[in-house]
């Protein structure tokens, strides 16, 4: 069963290309749930699963990931209807499932009781709030640290900080670096299902059924590239920003490593 708060959403399944028996066939879809605009649920891992419209029209695409797991971004909430969920993957039989779906039912606003008459009252004066500050998303200093401490315990101190700051810029960069292969990949399937859809329009017969799902497929596939484009390009920025924010730190490591030293000496 298909589950969403307040929603009611059942499933069939069939199989496709039944002729080859001897090809294994990915599993079947479970857990699945629709929150928001987002189809999610569990397949065969890196299967791609497609949704369409009654009318094989589609409406949105993802891949499972390496534990299955699989969700699709919609531009716009399910209405009530019928839908079809195509799961696919390279050397295992398709499967489809027939989706019936409720769409829930807005809620009312409560009707707001009409307040009593009240004696207006004058407010004191007070002080203007100060302007607003924006923080800075990552706190890059643009200069190395160069700290008046200068006793031993002091330095200790300042040199433990930042190395404790500098372990978790590592792990950040570390992250951001992990994130980028997967939001590239991600890209990469988009243009590649984008530039299929492209090809099918441009030979397929005006008014066949590949040409309608390659049109249909245009829709939302367009938009889908451009978005995961930015997410690409806003996550090599923040690998810069780290970067430079490692070098600052290291330096100023170094300076107060160095200071560090010559206070044992000198002492």
């Amino acid at each position: 069963m298909l589950t969403a708060v307040a929603v009611a959403v059942g499933v069939t399944g069939f199989t496709v290309g039944q002729a080859d028996a001897k090809r294994q066939q990915v599993a079947k879809v479970r857990q699945l749930k629709v929150v928001a605009q987002t189809v999610q649920g569990t397949t065969t891992k890196g299967a791609k699963v497609i949704l369409y419209r009654s009318g094989q029209r589609a409406v949105g695409h993802g891949k499972a990931n390496a534990r299955g797991h699989f969700r699709i971004k919609l531009r716009r909430a399910l209405k009530t209807g019928t839908f079809q969920l195509k799961v696919t993957k390279k050397g295992y039989r398709a499967r489809v499932a027939n989706l019936r779906y409720r769409a829930p039912k807005p809620v009312k606003p409560a009707q707001p009781n009409k307040p009593a008459p009240v004696k207006p009252v004058v407010p004191a004066p007070v002080a203007p709030e100060p302007a607003p500050t924006t923080p800075l998303v990552l706190p890059v200093p643009a200069q190395p640290v160069t700290p008046p401490v200068t006793t031993e315990s002091g330095l200790r101190q300042q040199i433990k900080a930042l190395t404790k700051d500098l372990a978790d810029a590592e792990n950040s960069l570390q992250r951001a670096t992990q994130n980028r292969t997967f939001l590239t990949a991600e890209l990469t399937d988009a243009q590649e299902d984008l530039q299929r859809a492209r090809t099918t329009v441009a030979t397929a017969t005006p008014g066949s059924e590949a040409y309608v799902n390659a049109q249909s497929s245009l829709e939302w596939l367009v938009p889908a590239v451009q978005e995961r484009q930015e997410k690409v390009t806003q996550n090599q920025r923040r690998l810069v920003q780290l970067q430079h924010y490692r070098t600052a730190l290291r330096q100023s490591l170094a300076q107060l490593n160095q200071r560090l030293t010559e206070w044992l000496l000198n002492h």
